[in-house]
């Protein structure tokens, strides 16, 4: 299985990232996590320490030129700002797209027929 490890920058933490890079890295797990964040500069810090962990970047809107991101390696969108279009511009870049917050049937089935890579 894959582990999904959201980081979330609060301002009061020390080395969040080192500290999780380390945990992953002492455990031997570096291919089967994923780090994830809202918080671009904190995908940028992962990479530079880890570059052979999987970051994705979560974005809770699909607006604007944000599909070449230095340090992401998979994009993950809330649902309702998947698109067909946001699909062919991720698969052109050769990003992996997550979607979240699928609660409905005909939400998750829209989802399956874009062909996304993870619900």
């Amino acid at each position: 299985i894959k582990l999904m490890i959201e980081l979330k920058s609060t301002g009061h933490e020390i080395e969040l990232e080192k500290k999780t890079v380390e945990l992953i890295s002492q455990l031997g797990m570096e291919k089967q996590c994923i780090i994830a964040s809202m918080d671009h500069d904190i995908l940028k810090r992962v990479k530079a320490l880890a570059p052979e962990i999987t970051t994705a970047y979560i974005a809770a809107v699909a607006l604007g030129d944000f599909y070449d991101m230095e340090g992401v390696d998979v994009y993950s969108i809330e649902a309702s700002f998947v698109t067909a279009r946001v699909v062919d511009i991720l698969n052109y870049y050769e990003k992996p797209l997550f979607a979240w917050t699928a609660n409905t049937e005909a939400s998750i089935k829209r989802l399956i027929e874009l062909e996304v890579d993870s619900i």
